[in-house]
């Protein structure tokens, strides 16, 4: 939830005016006050809206305000409601959108699966529209179409670093994410823990999760059981390797359905 100065005031037991008169360094406050304000801000992680801040100062000075910044979130789906599919894909744009909007920019959504859309189109549109900035997401059965030579625009590609070698790529940490999982597990005093995995997905990222898993094993801190890794998973291949384990939880990375 995103901090606000009412917060601030609030915790300090001042007004809001004084914590804004603090924010923006004016004479009007102690320096006491602004530094007990600023200490405050900082332990609740306040930021700053940059637009909002933009907005206030022309204001003052009787200009006409800035138009909020967009970034392009944008993703080879077929069509809007088909991000909502992938659950990574889906807490990712969440997050996009939070830090966006902290940031005082407005995210807004764009998908290349309508068989009209191309990544040359899109990428005019962004011209026209003023957007210099866009996340790239390959997830869906369009991928290839985002691999395009954008220009004018700064991009960044989540999740595919082969899509298009002159674009930054940034991925999720497979092997920490594991590493956090058991941890949290550990925590909660559970040792027997399975893995199940569809076998063909841990290649596409290199055994990350894998890794994780057996390294874990290795240090003794969990249970050496098999992992379930079969090539044509199947209920029946599943059953009988939980019978044979038991299993007292289990971490699914891309379960097969039943």
């Amino acid at each position: 939830m995103m901090v606000t100065m009412g917060d601030i005031a609030q915790k300090m037991g001042v007004s809001k005016s004084t914590v804004s008169l603090a924010l923006n360094n004016s004479p009007k406050v102690s320096a006491v006050t602004r530094e007990k304000v600023l200490a405050t801000a900082e332990e609740l992680g306040y930021h700053t809206n940059p637009y909002v801040s933009a907005l206030m100062a022309s204001r003052r000075h009787g200009k006409n305000p800035p138009k909020i910044p967009v970034i392009a979130l944008v993703t080879a789906t077929e069509n809007e409601e088909d991000r909502n599919t992938f659950y990574h894909l889906k807490r990712f744009v969440e997050g996009c959108s939070d830090v966006a909007e902290r940031l005082g920019i407005r995210p807004e959504f764009f998908w290349l699966g309508d068989e009209n859309m191309s990544a040359r189109r899109l990428n005019d549109i962004f011209i026209n529209r003023g957007i210099c900035g866009a996340v790239l997401m390959p997830q869906g059965v369009w991928g290839e179409k985002l691999d395009h030579k954008w220009h004018e625009v700064a991009t960044v590609i989540f999740g595919a670093r082969n899509l298009a070698a002159t674009t930054d790529w940034i991925s999720a940490d497979f092997y920490g994410n594991m590493e956090k999982t058991l941890d949290i597990l550990l925590a909660q005093n559970m040792n027997q823990i399975g893995f199940v995995m569809d076998k063909p997905f841990p290649y596409t990222r290199d055994n990350r999760w894998l890794a994780a898993y057996l390294m874990k094993q290795n240090q003794k801190q969990i249970k050496p059981l098999k992992p379930w890794l079969d090539p044509e998973p199947n209920f029946e291949s599943f059953s009988t390797w939980f019978e044979a384990e038991q299993p007292g939880g289990i971490i699914c990375v891309h379960p097969p359905p039943r």
